[in-house]
């Protein structure tokens, strides 16, 4: 079945009125892991269905959904495989132990430094998800957040941004996060260049160092950013 066939049939599935195909729906609704869907809402008939499968089949879908969860390489770019499904697994699974660990050791060193009391403002530098998750945990725990830690996000390449984030701080007082899996996303890299520079006018490049926390994939290629200077560093997880 070609896409253009698809694209015919869902030009002419969008004549029909929800509420009437509603109507002629004799689907059971879908079941599974607590989830119950009732598709007889939408755009969809049994010929539509059937010829979905029919193509899901002719482009090797089961085949790529089985290498997906058999942890084969289907990320060929990175030349690895995408586990964000296995962190629903037990913590002590073959495949999540090791990014379990690193997700325990990076919650010991944000306590550390909570305890600590060397900082009152934490700026969060990333893009995309590696911006989105962060600010996902942030609101999600937003009434358990330490009150004594200003927390502030930057994922705009536009200088304001920054501007905006280190407003009002003291480099002091300020722990720069930066995330980056590969460590070559150039906005990231950016804006963590900016508030190095920001952190190294008030403090000294060694005193700034101590004031980057590095998380990333590729912890060499963090140290060289630094020109060779031991920043804090931490594994990304699969999250």
């Amino acid at each position: 079945m070609s896409v253009s066939s698809l694209q015919s049939l869902a030009a002419s599935i969008r004549t029909e009125s929800l509420a009437g195909l509603a109507a002629q729906s004799q689907a059971a609704p879908l079941k599974g892991a607590g989830w119950t869907v009732d598709l007889s809402r939408q755009f969809m008939s049994p010929d539509i269905e059937s010829t979905l499968l029919d193509h899901a089949n002719s482009i090797g879908l089961k085949r790529a959904v089985d290498d997906l969860f058999n942890a084969e390489i289907v990320n060929p770019s990175e030349n690895r495989p995408a586990l964000h499904w296995a962190l629903r697994l037990p913590p002590e699974s073959d495949l999540t132990q090791s990014e379990h660990d690193t997700t325990v050791k990076a919650l010991e060193k944000a306590e550390a430094l909570i305890a600590d009391g060397q900082f009152s403002a934490i700026v969060h530098i990333g893009i995309g998800g590696s911006d989105f998750g962060p600010r996902l945990y942030a609101d999600a725990f937003a009434d358990l957040q330490n009150d004594g830690i200003d927390l502030r996000f930057c994922a705009n390449v536009d200088p304001l941004d920054l501007e905006l984030a280190l407003k009002g701080l003291s480099p002091a007082k300020t722990l720069i996060i930066g995330i980056s899996k590969s460590f070559g996303t150039e906005e990231t890299l950016y804006n963590l260049g900016r508030a190095r520079t920001w952190l190294e006018a008030d403090l000294g490049a060694e005193r700034a160092a101590d004031h980057l926390l590095l998380v990333t994939a590729k912890p060499d290629r963090a140290t060289a950013w630094l020109g060779g200077t031991e920043a804090t560093t931490h594994g990304m997880p699969i999250s």
